[in-house]
């Protein structure tokens, strides 16, 4: 790292972007409401998709927050409940006539 600067540059911004993206994951983590999490994860998610069906594993969906497929099944077994989504093996769709909590 002594020899090239341009090296040096090089790996100490790649530590600091994955220093602050660690950051970012734990106060999301520690701070934020799971529920609201994930109606802002499924938001992007379709919107990316630019479609009302999205192709997602819970267990993905788990992977992604930093939790377990169970307590991602059982919300969104509640926004199932709630008129918001339909969901089906491997996918889930975005019920046109609702909203998500916390979606703008």
């Amino acid at each position: 790292m002594g020899v090239s600067e341009h090296f040096r540059k090089l790996v100490l911004s790649s530590l600091a972007r994955s220093v602050s993206e660690i950051m970012i994951a734990f106060h999301n983590t520690a701070f934020e409401r799971l529920d609201m999490r994930l109606a802002c994860l499924l938001g992007q998610l379709f919107e990316r998709a630019q479609s009302d069906t999205i192709r997602i594993t819970h267990h993905e969906i788990a992977l992604e927050l930093g939790s377990t497929r169970e307590v991602v099944s059982r919300i969104l077994k509640q926004l199932e409940q709630q008129g918001c989504l339909v969901l089906s093996r491997g996918q889930i769709q975005l019920n046109p006539n609702q909203s998500l909590p916390g979606s703008k």
